[in-house]
């Protein structure tokens, strides 16, 4: 346990010193910036292979076929003959790239830990004006980290979505869509990120009014989609949207399960942004906030459907993740810019408490992710 708090300690100490570097000195932002990023790197490219349930399945399944890789064309060969079977092809070309480098697995958790971590950092660094960035960085920590030692893929896909929605905001499709693209290459379950964008784009257009019934329209529509969940998954592998492997998410092949403490976390974190959102601000910035606090909602409902099927929960990190570590620290940075410090610090104590007592309840007591306790052979842990 100790190992992950002192690395994650470190990580957000580094963004902060990183980010008051920013104006003053740029090699010292560089420099910081690197150990912050570094740091959980590393502790996600040392473990071993018993870190995380994945680690131990198609990751050390693709590693063994693309290791005997001799070149481009031999690769291209065994992709072409089925030898992955439904692997994203960005995935693969990761583990080529590593491959190319070394012949150790590990240079291939060190790649997957870089891109899970870097695209949100650099994310982060772009929206600076509006969000903190130590606080997006101790809450991707605390709530997604040890989730991407174990959903290597779909985590990077995620880190790619939080990164595009600053071309979201910013109106910039072209790179949108490319950004779509590279989000789709590493996940199949990518493609949620395009309802989630609509939503998001159509609730800043939308009157209040308007606003409200869209979202109360969301939640019909997503409680009749899981409810029929067997029968848009099986058309959706049909069509080819997804493949066959997601058949597994029906709900007769598998019982759905709501995690109560990470559902109390999300619970909380919605209120802080109603809260904002209540507080003294202009009618601009609190239609801004609403468009925020619906995407955090849906993710919110999303994931207590839960219940009915596992395929919710892979929906609903297309919600949170972006809602979590972009727009949760900007909607409390509002309460700053405001003049309400009192306010924004004491939510802050009480939202890094929750976190932390959830993330010793889920990873050490439960050992969700089975990622503890953190083993290294190289470090001699």
């Amino acid at each position: 346990m100790l190992i992950y708090l002192v690395v994650f300690f470190f990580s957000i100490l580094f963004t902060y010193i990183a980010e008051r570097s920013i104006a003053k000195n740029r090699k010292q932002f560089i420099a910081f910036s690197v150990l912050s990023v570094g740091l959980p790197v590393l502790l996600s490219g040392l473990r071993d292979n018993s870190v995380g349930t994945d680690t131990e399945g198609y990751v050390a399944w693709v590693w063994n076929i693309v290791s005997r890789c001799s070149d481009w064309d031999s690769f291209l060969h065994l992709y072409h003959g089925g030898y992955f079977a439904d692997i994203e092809f960005g995935y693969l070309m990761v583990n080529f790239v590593a491959n190319v480098f070394s012949n150790d697995v590990h240079s291939v958790y060190f790649l997957t830990g870089l891109l899970s971590i870097l695209p949100i950092y650099i994310a982060i660094y772009h929206y600076r004006a509006k969000v903190p960035m130590w606080l997006s960085m101790a809450i991707f920590l605390l709530t997604y980290y040890n989730l991407s030692l174990n959903l290597t893929r779909q985590s990077i896909a995620l880190a790619f979505c939080i990164y595009a929605f600053r071309y979201v905001e910013q109106r910039r499709w072209f790179k949108l869509v490319v950004m779509f693209i590279v989000i789709l290459g590493f996940h199949n379950t990518g493609f949620i990120f395009i309802p989630a964008v609509v939503m998001f784009l159509l609730m800043e257009h939308l009157r209040w009014r308007g606003k409200i019934i869209f979202l109360l329209a969301c939640f019909v529509s997503l409680m009749i989609a899981f409810r029929y969940v067997d029968v848009l998954l099986f058309a959706s592998v049909t069509y080819g949207l997804l493949p066959e492997k997601f058949l597994y998410y029906q709900i007769d092949e598998m019982t759905g399960f709501l995690s109560r403490s990470n559902f109390i976390v999300y619970i909380f974190e919605s209120l802080l942004m109603l809260m904002v959102i209540l507080s003294r601000a202009s009618r601009k910035m609190k239609s801004r906030l609403f468009s925020y606090f619906t995407l955090k909602c849906i993710g919110v409902y999303s994931f207590t459907l839960s219940t009915l099927s596992m395929w919710a929960f892979r929906i609903s990190y297309y919600f949170n993740f972006p809602a979590d570590c972009l727009f949760l620290p900007s909607s409390l940075n509002t309460l700053r810019q405001n003049g309400k410090t009192n306010l924004y610090r004491w939510s802050l104590v009480l939202l890094i408490s929750l976190l932390l007592f959830n993330w010793y309840f889920n990873i050490v007591i439960k050992n969700a992710n089975e990622t503890y306790p953190y083993k290294s052979s190289i470090l001699g842990i």
